[in-house]
């Protein structure tokens, strides 16, 4: 029974199975039939409009035949080529279709280059905030890190440390023995034993004024006993200790920093020095000399030349007015191999008041690094200068040419020739001469006659020929300047005379014409004192 019953589900499950492989068949021969009468149509579908679409070219082109041809026959009986109007048609619009093909390609380039263009600003703009992120980065740097901010910070702390607020003690170096605790405000190991209040009130009075100390009084208990007053005297109040409070403290401090005691012992009175010492100073100072320029070498060559470039290559102040200052720019370029310094020497001592130097000292500066110095020059005397400003570098000195110019008149004729040339008897020829003032101010001038020279006597029979030469002369050179001395006999002289406290003449061009009526007329010209000769 069991081994029927195990056969027949089997047998069930079989069938179940065989039914169930069937449907999936039927259902994948059903989904692929679909598939493929989808195709079908799809095709048929296809095809119908591609008939339709070649069936309606084909009347669109039978159309336009049997125009070409109507055309054609007419355009053959009026004697053309029909041919050629046909072609040209084809090929004006093929140049069309072209024409519009690159002007649509022309401005997808344009927009593509101005996308790139875009992200290339942005990019510029991104590196420019970098860079100016990192200039202000080294520019506080430079302003708390630098040399001079490091000394700048030395400096206040050694002043804040000495008695008498100086960064150097001994400049002269004179002084025999220093002690540190007489001349610092340094507390040492003897402070809170009692003997500051006498021999150093300046370090008790620093600590005192601490705000951790404000509450901070004397204690009674430990303050030195006085003597008993003798009998009919008047028992004499010892002096509070500083930091007490009061002007007792202020007094005392006052009366123990002048008392003789103190005031030997805060004096330095330096000693003659010995032969052996005056020797090795000598000594010294000629190894600081020679440790003060120093060659470059970089790479076994030798840099030989001015280390610094500067822009402008000379400082000059033109047309100053007394009491109006005036400023310059001048920019220094290291143009060394590698490291470089400079320092500015003082000044002539007649101009080193006229003129304000200000930067921020660079230090060290490496091959192509700048710097900038602001020159103010404060005229205070109408006097030209001429001199240079010195700087002391690490390869030597060098030295800018400084040129303050005042206001002058400086007239100048361009033609320093002037030739009248060759003139026939009789006639008359005119030559311009130009004056120009390239100066400040004004000047004025006339034209006078000076000197004639003598001619040469004629001939006895051409006396009547030159008189009359020189009457058509005259006449012809009334008709140019009114000046006096215009025009002149062959080998007159002419001077123009300025005068440069003269006003400026009314708006004329400042042109002289002058008129021979043979030769050549030579011109001197004197301005402000000076003489120009113009042949």
């Amino acid at each position: 029974m069991c081994v029927c019953a195990r056969v027949l589900v089997f047998t069930a499950k079989w069938k179940q199975q065989l039914e169930q492989g069937a449907k999936t068949a039927q259902a994948a021969h059903e989904s692929r039939a679909d598939t493929i009468l989808e195709l079908k149509r799809a095709t048929e579908k296809a095809n119908a409009q591609l008939r339709g679409a070649n069936e309606r070219r084909k009347r669109r082109e039978r159309k336009i035949a049997a125009k070409n041809k109507e055309e054609f026959d007419t355009l053959l009986d009026d004697g053309e080529n029909p041919y050629e109007v046909f072609r040209r048609r084809r090929r004006d619009k093929d140049v069309a279709r072209q024409r519009k093909g690159k002007i649509a390609k022309k401005k997808q380039t344009e927009m593509r280059i101005a996308a790139r263009m875009i992200e290339e600003a942005k990019r510029e703009r991104r590196e420019a905030a970098a860079a100016r992120k990192e200039l202000e980065y080294e520019e506080v740097y430079q302003r708390e890190m630098g040399r001079a901010a490091k000394e700048a910070r030395v400096s206040q702390y050694i002043s804040k440390r000495t008695k008498g607020g100086e960064d150097i003690i001994d400049p002269t170096g004179r002084t025999f023995r220093i002690e540190p605790s007489q001349v610092t405000t340094i507390k040492d190991h003897a402070f809170g034993l009692g003997r500051h209040a006498k021999d150093r009130p300046d370090i008790v009075d620093m600590i005192r004024v601490k705000g951790a100390n404000a509450g901070v009084s004397p204690d009674k208990r430990f303050l030195p006993k006085q003597a008993a007053p003798a009998a009919g005297k008047r028992a004499a109040t010892p002096p509070p200790l500083p930091g007490a409070g009061g002007d007792g403290g202020a007094s005392h401090t006052s009366a123990g920093a002048s008392s003789p005691s103190q005031t030997s012992k805060a004096r330095y009175v330096p000693r003659e020095l010995t032969k052996l010492e005056k020797d090795m100073m000598k000594a010294a100072r000629g190894r600081q000399r020679d440790n003060i320029v120093q060659k470059q070498v970089v790479w076994g060559k030798e840099y030989k030349g001015r280390a610094f470039l500067s822009e402008p290559a000379e400082i000059e102040y033109k047309d100053f007015i007394v009491g109006k200052p005036m400023r310059l720019r001048v920019v220094l370029t290291n143009v060394s191999y590698t490291f470089n310094s400079f320092k500015l020497l003082p000044l002539d001592d007649e101009i080193k008041d006229f003129f304000e130097f200000k930067f921020t000292p660079p230090g060290r500066m490496s091959a192509g690094m700048t710097c900038t110095i602001l020159v103010t020059f404060s005229p205070k005397v109408n006097v030209d200068i001429r001199s240079s400003l010195r700087l002391l570098c690490s390869t030597g000195p060098v030295s800018i040419p400084l040129r303050c110019l005042t206001r002058k008149a400086v007239p100048i004729v361009k033609q320093p020739v002037v030739s009248i040339g060759d003139v026939v008897l009789g006639e008359a020829r005119t030559r311009a001469l130009k004056i120009t003032n390239d100066g400040a101010l004004p000047v004025g001038f006339r034209v006078v006659r000076h000197v004639p020279l003598e001619p040469k006597a004629p001939a006895a029979d051409d006396v009547a020929s030159v008189l009359e030469s020189k009457e058509k002369a005259a006449a012809a050179s009334a008709g140019g300047s009114g000046s006096e001395g215009d025009g002149g006999d062959s080998g007159s002289v002419v001077v123009l005379e300025a005068n440069g406290d003269a006003p400026p003449e009314e708006e004329e061009d400042p042109t002289l014409k002058l008129v021979a009526s043979d030769g050549s007329c030579r011109l001197v010209c004197m301005w402000a004192r000076s003489w120009m000769a113009v042949h």
